[in-house]
């Protein structure tokens, strides 16, 4: 189901801007503490519209009305972030060294462990339309004719799982570094889009809704370039604490 630009409302959202000054004003009591401006919804691409319009279908949740009210209340909660967002950690590139008395083979399977992992995550996050597309693709290729399901890339994920576990030298496997804490506006991001997801909906955030609610944060995530998790541990977490 696509949206198009004539349904897309004009209004501005009004949000408050911050900055040091004015916080260090409103400790002290002096003047207003904050100003706001009007800032313009962040409208999704068509495609990515498309992609989350279809989840919610796919999921039979609401109708097109309340599916295009929750799409257009989430961009102007992306749009207030934007206007307003963390400051992004630095990246940490860690260099990947042998470890004391790792064999050819340990330092071989390792880089498969990582390479079986990412390609998890990245089927994980995909689109609905490139998922899609791949499905449509391996059964044009497939010798015996076999026809590939949404299933399949769910039992394709599940194995590579499989595989990086395997792979995994525990006697040797360092501490990972932790990731960098996540922005306390990027939380209240999550926790605003997940309100209105259940109010717009009609739903509770139980597991199922939980991992639709995932996939429609890595739509989100990779369009508008915001550091947001999206797996359901991180998404369950942050949720229970707000």
């Amino acid at each position: 189901m696509g949206l198009d630009e004539t349904v897309r409302p004009k209004r501005l959202l009004r949000v408050r801007e911050f900055s040091a000054d004015t916080r260090k004003q409103k400790k002290s009591g002096g003047g207003a503490g904050h100003k706001s401006r009007f800032v313009a919804p962040y409208y999704l691409q068509v495609e990515d519209q498309a992609a989350i319009a279809e989840i919610l279908e796919q999921a039979q949740l609401s109708d097109d009305e309340g599916r295009r009210l929750f799409i257009t209340a989430m961009e102007y909660e992306v749009a207030a972030y934007c206007a307003n967002p963390d400051e992004q950690p630095v990246a940490v590139v860690v260099e990947t060294l042998p470890l004391p008395g790792q064999s050819r083979v340990d330092e071989e399977l390792a880089g498969l462990g990582d390479s079986a992992q990412q390609l998890a995550g990245l089927l994980s996050g995909s689109h609905k339309g490139a998922r899609n597309t791949l499905l449509e693709r391996l059964t044009e290729s497939d010798t015996f004719g076999r026809e590939h399901s949404e299933r399949y890339l769910a039992q394709l994920e599940l194995e590579l799982g499989r595989i990086a576990e395997a792979c995994i030298r525990r006697e040797s496997v360092p501490e990972q570094p932790q990731a960098p804490p996540l922005g306390e506006n990027a939380r209240r991001l999550i926790v605003q889009l997940a309100r209105i997801y259940g109010e717009c909906l009609e739903v509770g955030m139980d597991p199922v809704q939980l991992e639709l609610f995932s996939r429609i944060l890595c739509i989100i995530r990779d369009s508008a370039q915001i550091a947001l998790p999206c797996d359901g541990e991180t998404l369950a977490g942050i949720l229970a604490e707000a």
